[in-house]
């Protein structure tokens, strides 16, 4: 199961599954790969929906190198067999989830059927 308090997100690829998550060091490599900032990248860049960019950030966002071509690829295959609008909701719902507050995040149910936070502390109150 994916963990919503880290941005994880599940996406389904033929059998398998795969886990999507943006880490800090995933974002510096395609602010390089795009030599664009995240925002510009996010707000410009993405809203053209070309596939070799959707295949970038998915290739990032499972760990890999977006400068790698072969991983382009790879990842363009799998956002092909997915279907590309589920592909691109679930790259859009891990980017909102990694840049969420914690006030934003989900709260998932854990095994045993009880509600958690995911480690979120409580919102701080004035004193």
């Amino acid at each position: 199961m994916a963990r919503g308090i880290s941005g994880e997100v599940s996406l389904k690829v033929g059998r398998q599954v795969r886990r999507l998550r943006l880490e800090i060091g995933a974002i510096l490599d395609l602010e390089d790969h795009f030599d664009m900032g995240l925002v510009p990248l996010l707000s410009t860049r993405l809203p053209e929906c070309r596939l070799g960019d959707l295949a970038a950030l998915l290739v990032a966002m499972t760990g890999g190198a977006p400068a790698d071509e072969d991983a382009r690829r790879a990842a363009a295959a799998d956002i092909q067999e997915a279907g590309i609008a589920t592909a691109a909701k679930a790259m859009a719902r891990c980017l909102e989830l990694t840049f969420a507050g914690p006030e934003r995040l989900p709260v998932l149910e854990e095994p045993s059927g009880k509600k958690s936070d995911q480690g979120r502390e409580a919102p701080s109150r004035p004193t």
